[in-house]
C-alpha cells in the first residue's frame, strides 16, 4: 500500500513572494497518485489561507488560484517550453513532456505547501532544524474539496481548493480494529480480567497512531513531548469506528499525571518537524514566564515567542507616566520587531454572562459501581471552588502579578455559584477510576474556564514565526496611567488560533489568544446573589 510520499521536487528558487522588504520562498506543488505534478506559480494565486486551531491536531485551509478555460486539466502534451505560462506543470517520470494534471477526487491529490523568509541564497532552503522549526511552513495537506468560482468575465476562472493534513484525512478513513489488550505484556491475556487489559491513556494514543500509520506502509511517526497520563483503559473499537473515533475516545478520557494535578491534555502535530506531542496544559503555561532571568528582570518562557504594542501614539518622554510593566522586561524569548509586532485595531472580549453562568459551575459526575451494585457521586473534586484552586495553580499562579504578587484568576465569583445553587449534573455510563472521571466533570470545567476567558483578536503583519500552542505578550506603546482596563488587557496570551492569509500582494495574520489571570486584584464582590 503507497502512501505517495514519494521524493518531491526541490523547491523553487525562482519562485519569491515579497511583502515591503520581506522575501518569501514560495512553492506550491499539486501531485497525485498517478504521478501528476504542478507547481501553481505565486502570481497567480490570489488567496491561501492556513488555519492552526489549537483545539485541533492538524493543520488546514484553502487556495484559490486562476484557471482560466479550466488551465489546469486541459493541457496538451506539448513541449516543457511551451508550458502555460501560470503553470509550471512536468511529468515526475519524465520532465520534458506536460502532462495535464486531473482531480482524481479521492483525496488522494495533495497540495505541498513550502514558505520560508529568504534569509540565505541556500537553493534547498537549508538553515537548519533549528530555524526551519521556528519560521518555515511546509506541510502536505490531501484535498478533501474544490470549488469552481466564477470571474466577472466569462473567460475568468478561479479554482478553490479544500485542504487538511494528510494525516488527518487517513485517521478519518481507516478502521483499525483497535483493542489496548493488544499491548499488554502479560501473556496470558484471554484468562485476565477487563481492568487487567488496560494500558495507560497516554500509551493507548500513542499506539492508535502507530497502528493507523504503520512502518511497514512507508509511514514514518515521530513523537515529542508525551504524557502518558494518570489513569489505565480498557477499549476495543466498535464496529463502525475509524480510527478518529478510536482516537477522540481516549483522548476524551484522558487525564495528566499528578504532578499536573491530573489536568487534561492537547494533542497536536507539530509543524515542519511533524512530530506528534500530547501535553497538558499546565505544562504549556509552566512554560510560558520566567519570573527571574537575572536578580530583577523577568523573560519569557520556552513557548514565548513575541511581543506586541497597542497603538502608535506619539510618546512625550516628558509626560511619561511610570506604570508596572504587566509584561516580561528582559529581552529573553521575547522578540519585538517594530514592523510586525504592531497592533493598530483590536478586538477585546471577556468572558460572556451566560458563559460563565451555565458552563463555569459545579459539575457533579454520577455513575454505577456494577460490583457494590451502588451509585456513585464526585462531588468534592468538581465542586466550585476546588475548580478555581486547580484553574489558579494551574494556568494562574505562575504569570506576571503586580509588584511579585500572584496575579488573579479572571473567573468572578457569586453566592449562587459559590453555595452550589447554580450546578450541573453529569453522568458517565462507565465505572472508570475516580482520576479518570475528572475528564468528565472538573476538567471540562477547567477547558470552559480557560478557553472561553478574556480573548483578544487582532489582524498584524505577517510572521511565519507565529503558531498557536505557544505565548505571545501585549503591551502599549506609550506610557498610560493604571486602570483596570489594563490589568484585563495587558499581559502574556495563549495563541489559541493562527491563520496566515496570502492575499494577491499581501500577507497578514489573523490572531486569536485567550488570559486567564489579571495583574492586580480586581476587588470584585461575590457575596452577591
Amino acid at each position: 500500500m503507497s502512501t505517495y510520499n514519494v521524493v518531491l521536487p526541490s523547491p523553487d528558487t525562482d519562485s519569491i513572494f515579497k511583502i515591503d522588504d520581506t522575501e518569501y520562498y514560495f512553492d506550491a506543488v499539486l501531485y497525485n497518485a498517478n504521478e501528476e505534478f504542478v507547481r501553481l506559480r505565486v502570481q497567480n494565486i490570489t488567496e491561501l489561507i492556513l488555519e492552526d486551531n489549537f483545539l485541533s491536531p492538524f493543520h488546514k485551509g484553502t487556495l484559490t488560484f486562476k484557471n482560466n478555460l479550466d488551465a489546469i486539466e486541459r493541457v496538451s502534451n506539448v513541449p516543457y517550453s511551451q508550458s502555460p505560462g501560470q503553470f509550471n506543470t512536468f511529468s515526475y517520470i519524465n520532465k520534458d513532456v506536460i502532462l495535464p494534471f486531473s482531480f482524481r477526487g479521492d483525496c488522494r491529490d495533495f497540495l505541498l505547501i513550502d514558505i520560508v523568509p529568504k534569509l540565505t541564497d541556500d537553493p534547498n532552503y537549508q538553515y537548519g532544524e533549528d530555524v526551519n522549526t521556528l519560521w518555515r511552513l511546509k506541510f502536505l495537506f490531501s484535498i478533501y474539496d474544490t470549488e469552481d468560482i466564477i470571474g466577472s468575465d466569462p473567460n475568468e476562472k478561479f479554482k478553490k481548493l479544500y485542504f487538511h493534513d494528510y494525516n488527518h484525512q487517513i485517521l478519518n478513513e481507516r478502521n483499525i480494529d483497535f483493542a489496548t489488550s493488544n499491548f499488554v505484556t502479560t501473556k496470558d491475556v484471554i484468562n485476565l480480567d477487563n481492568s487487567a487489559r488496560g494500558i495507560k491513556t497516554g500509551l493507548a494514543i500513542k499506539n492508535i497512531l502507530n497502528t493507523t500509520f504503520p512502518k511497514k506502509e512507508g509511514f514514518e511517526l515521530k513523537f515529542g513531548d508525551w504524557d502518558e497520563g494518570a489513569t489505565s483503559i480498557f477499549y476495543s473499537s466498535p464496529a463502525d469506528s475509524k480510527a478518529i473515533d478510536d482516537l477522540d475516545y481516549i483522548l476524551q478520557h484522558h487525564v495528566s499525571d499528578p504532578g499536573n494535578n491530573f489536568d487534561f491534555s492537547i494533542l497536536r502535530k507539530e509543524r515542519y518537524i511533524n512530530s506528534y506531542t500530547l501535553r497538558s496544559l499546565k505544562t504549556y503555561f509552566d512554560n510560558a514566564y520566567i519570573k527571574r532571568v537575572t536578580a530583577n528582570v523577568d523573560g519569557g518562557g520556552p513557548l514565548h515567542l513575541e511581543k506586541f504594542h497597542i497603538g502608535t501614539a506619539d510618546r512625550d518622554d516628558s509626560k511619561q507616566i511610570t506604570q508596572a510593566s504587566r509584561t516580561p522586561i528582559g529581552p529573553k524569548n521575547v522578540a519585538f520587531l517594530p514592523a510586525y509586532s504592531i497592533i493598530s485595531n483590536y478586538r477585546f472580549s471577556p468572558p460572556a454572562g451566560v458563559d460563565v453562568q451555565n458552563l463555569l459551575i459545579t459539575k457533579m459526575v454520577h455513575t454505577y459501581n456494577p460490583e457494590s451494585k451502588s451509585f456513585v457521586s464526585d462531588y468534592r473534586e468538581n465542586q466550585f471552588t476546588r475548580n478555581i484552586e486547580i484553574f489558579n495553580k494551574n494556568y494562574v499562579q505562575s504569570q506576571k502579578g503586580s509588584y511579585g504578587i500572584n496575579p488573579f484568576s479572571a473567573i468572578t465569583k457569586n453566592e449562587f455559584r459559590l453555595a452550589n445553587y447554580n450546578y450541573d449534573n453529569v453522568y458517565t455510563p462507565y465505572y472508570e477510576s475516580a482520576e479518570q472521571r475528572l475528564a468528565f466533570g472538573r476538567n471540562e470545567f477547567l477547558k470552559n474556564a480557560l478557553f472561553l476567558n478574556n480573548t483578544l483578536n487582532f489582524e498584524s503583519p505577517g510572521l511565519t514565526l507565529r503558531q498557536a500552542g505557544r505565548f505571545i505578550s501585549v503591551d502599549r506603546e506609550s506610557g498610560q496611567p493604571d486602570s483596570k482596563f489594563d490589568d484585563k488587557l495587558l499581559g502574556t496570551y495563549f495563541v489559541v488560533n493562527i491563520k496566515h492569509i496570502f492575499r494577491n500582494s499581501s500577507y497578514k495574520n489573523s490572531v486569536t489568544c485567550v488570559k486567564p489571570y489579571l495583574f492586580a486584584d480586581p476587588k470584585n464582590n461575590s457575596v452577591v446573589l
